[in-house]
């Protein structure tokens, strides 16, 4: 009997709860709309670096017109490239996913 007391509260609460989950506060919704319209309006703001295995390089991704930029950077030498070839990273994903 207590199983199934226990069994069937753990449904009742599942049940009741679900519906809460999917109501999302006015003011977050506000707020997540404006990150999605002001987002694309910044260039070159720089997100915290992270450095790589070795400790002689690091990367960071920035802002650019449409999107962001991952940046390399030699710590010694102040060298910056692009983090990998955007163009062929997009052009293999296309291939690979129709």
């Amino acid at each position: 009997m207590k199983r199934l007391s226990l069994a069937a509260t753990l449904l009742a609460a599942t049940l009741l709860a679900t519906p809460a989950l999917a109501q999302v506060d006015p003011k977050v919704a506000r707020s997540i709309a404006l990150r999605e319209q002001w987002q694309w309006l910044t260039r070159d703001i720089a997100f915290p670096a992270e450095w790589d295995a070795d400790g002689r390089h690091f990367h960071y991704r920035k802002t650019v017109p449409g999107g962001f930029a991952f940046v390399d950077v030699d710590a010694a030498t102040q060298a910056k490239r692009d983090a990998f070839d955007a163009g062929a990273l997009a052009k293999g994903l296309g291939i690979a996913l129709g």
